[in-house]
């Protein structure tokens, strides 16, 4: 896997934002960004590399690179601001950074 570069496929920092998963050949990605990017789902083959559908994280990948963070001004930014009237994208990483508030409501299966 000498291929797989060393950085989240969504946020391009390292590991020391969290581990990461490899999700394909040349893909990465930190399950946080995974889980509070909304167009990513849960995984229904067993044999799944995680949790996700391997297929909706690269989908959402690609989306992110047309989406430019408010925070660090870079593309790849999938997380989504949770008040109707704003409409900024961050990282999942830049968020807090921004002074946004991560929302996870497990029972609600809701992630922003």
């Amino acid at each position: 896997m000498a291929d797989v570069p060393k950085v989240c496929s969504f946020c391009k920092t390292g590991e020391d934002t969290g581990s990461l998963t490899i999700i394909s050949k040349d893909i990465q990605a930190h399950y946080n960004c995974m889980l509070f990017s909304p167009k990513v789902t849960s995984a229904t083959q067993q044999d799944s590399p995680s949790e996700f559908d391997i297929d909706s994280v690269i989908s959402e990948i690609k989306r992110g690179r047309k989406l430019v963070c408010g925070k660090c001004k870079r593309n790849g930014a999938t997380v989504g601001c949770d008040r109707e009237e704003c409409s900024r994208k961050y990282h999942y990483p830049c968020v807090t950074k921004a002074k946004g508030i991560i929302i996870r409501d497990e029972e609600k299966e809701q992630y922003m």
